[in-house]
């Protein structure tokens, strides 16, 4: 089977999967901004969007909750799974950090659990907010672990978060978390 159909048929799995109601899968495309930096704040190359206010000086629990969420994709992306081979590691982006924060934030403060907030912003609204402009997206969403394994544990359940967490096409990601709101914002 040649490479574009095994592609073509993957991304029909995808959406296939995503259109059977698993809450925590969403699948898109969006916008590109600086690299993410560790710690409370963002580091972006570029001044971020006012947009972005709220969660550029965030609790220093929550950042080690994301920066280990990192290393754990990293780990799997590095090692493989079930729903993917090896594949490069993935880079925090400001932005798509930016997205992840604001929409974990929302779900909390809010008390909803979905992709598209109450205001009918999806993903690629928060990632074109945050300032970032490419190709194609994916969210995972997850609410409830208080740990970064446990939260990694449930994605790599899912047969789409998975396939979101190992997708070679992804090259950067935003993670944040809020309490025990999780949101994972993939792109290139």
């Amino acid at each position: 089977m040649g490479n574009m159909t095994k592609r073509g048929l993957c991304l029909v799995w995808l959406c296939v999967a995503s259109a059977c109601g698993d809450p925590g899968v969403e699948f898109g495309g969006s916008r590109t901004g600086g690299l993410g930096g560790v710690g409370g704040g963002m580091r972006a190359d570029v001044p971020m969007p006012a947009y972005c206010d709220a969660v550029q000086d965030w609790d220093a629990d929550a950042v080690a909750l994301e920066d280990e969420m990192l290393r754990l994709v990293n780990e799997y992306r590095t090692n493989g799974s079930i729903c993917g081979a090896p594949t490069h590691p993935l880079r925090s982006q400001d932005a798509l950090q930016c997205a992840a924060r604001l929409h974990s934030l929302d779900m909390n403060e809010r008390d909803f659990y979905q992709h598209v907030n109450p205001d009918g912003d999806g993903p690629s609204d928060r990632m074109q907010a945050a300032g970032y402009d490419a190709g194609p997206w994916g969210e995972n969403i997850f609410k409830g672990p208080t740990s970064a394994q446990e939260a990694m544990d449930g994605f790599m359940e899912s047969p789409g978060h998975c396939a979101n967490i190992m997708s070679p096409e992804f090259s950067v990601v935003g993670i944040g978390v809020d309490g025990t709101s999780w949101t994972q914002s993939f792109s290139n």
